[in-house]
């Protein structure tokens, strides 16, 4: 009898990572992301500065739309000492009719949120200017009224005590800006700031600070001040208003702009010249460089010069 001898199937050679190759494999791995992560890092907040200046020139716009139908950009009540940055809401988106409509409904309240206290005929309007956990009166809010009588979105001047007319706006679109009540967001959900100059100086001169004569702006440093506290000196307010001298030209605080302000150290040049700033934190979320000294020496100097390089807020003017 004879047999048929079946081929016999060839045996999978196929062999498994060693531990070395895959540490290799691994630590390959590793270098990539450690070379790649802060380029694209670098991209994202490049991207995100592009995105918020883009913001700031849309704001730009319609501020000039508002001027145009009032005859001067928005400035912030008197009584709104504080709530500098809830102009843009106000004015440009302006506000709704119900109060109601703004009381955010549970604490903590954030910049921009606002409530009404009391009834009718006798209410108070206050938008929140730092985060708090309660409600007003307290410093962290301010008399700011927004309900302008008109239902809806859109501003209407106030005559003779009541409001008539045409009502004007909305300048920016509600549905294309992040909002928090009259705060004015960045894409990241940081309040945009706004400095309206002195109408007589408009210039960024910071000669003799924010209250001066001559060449000399008149940018009130309150309306916005509360947004340049930082963790470690949140009492601070010295330090804060150094914090925007220093972005507005005046690198070693001394109340002025230097053309030779130390030998052999870079010069200060006044940022810009422009009738008001627009402000974001920038991708980092922190108004103004992380420190500022008083440039007391050289060295001080140089090192507010390189904080302000350093620093990712967007604004329109350059520092």
């Amino acid at each position: 009898m004879t047999f048929a001898v079946s081929a016999t199937s060839s045996r999978d050679t196929r062999r498994a990572f060693t531990l070395v190759e895959l540490l290799v494999v691994i630590g390959i791995i590793v270098v990539l992301v450690g070379i790649l992560t802060p380029a694209v890092m670098k991209a994202y907040r490049s991207a995100t500065r592009a995105r918020i200046a883009a913001d700031l020139n849309t704001i730009a716009t319609a501020l000039e739309s508002y001027k145009s139908d009032f005859g001067d950009y928005p400035r912030p009540d008197s009584s709104g000492a504080g709530a500098g940055f809830a102009s843009l809401g106000r004015y440009l988106i302006g506000p709704y009719g119900n109060p109601a409509s703004f009381i955010p409904p549970v604490a903590p309240y954030l910049p921009g949120d606002c409530l009404s206290v009391g009834s009718s005929p006798n209410i108070t309007e206050y938008v929140c200017v730092h985060d708090t956990s309660t409600g007003p009166p307290t410093a962290d809010w301010a008399i700011f009224g927004f309900n302008d009588g008109h239902d809806g979105p859109g501003y209407q001047k106030k005559l003779v005590g009541q409001y008539r007319g045409k009502v004007y706006g909305p300048y920016l679109q509600p549905d294309k800006f992040k909002t928090r009540g009259l705060a004015v967001l960045d894409s990241i959900g940081n309040p945009i700031l706004y400095f309206p100059a002195s109408p007589a100086h408009n210039n960024i001169n910071v000669l003799g600070g924010y209250v001066g004569t001559g060449n000399t702006s008149e940018y009130n440093f309150n309306d916005n001040l509360n947004f340049f506290h930082q963790v470690a000196d949140t009492d601070a307010t010295t330090n804060a208003t150094y914090r925007i001298k220093a972005m507005l030209g005046d690198c070693n605080t001394n109340g002025q702009v230097d053309s030779v302000p130390y030998p052999n150290a870079p010069s200060e040049t006044a940022a810009a010249t422009v009738p008001y700033l627009l402000w974001s934190a920038g991708p980092d979320g922190l108004f103004g460089p992380t420190t500022i000294t008083q440039g007391a020496s050289v060295a001080d100097y140089l090192v507010n010069f390189q904080q302000i390089q350093k620093c990712d807020d967007v604004t329109n003017f350059s520092k």
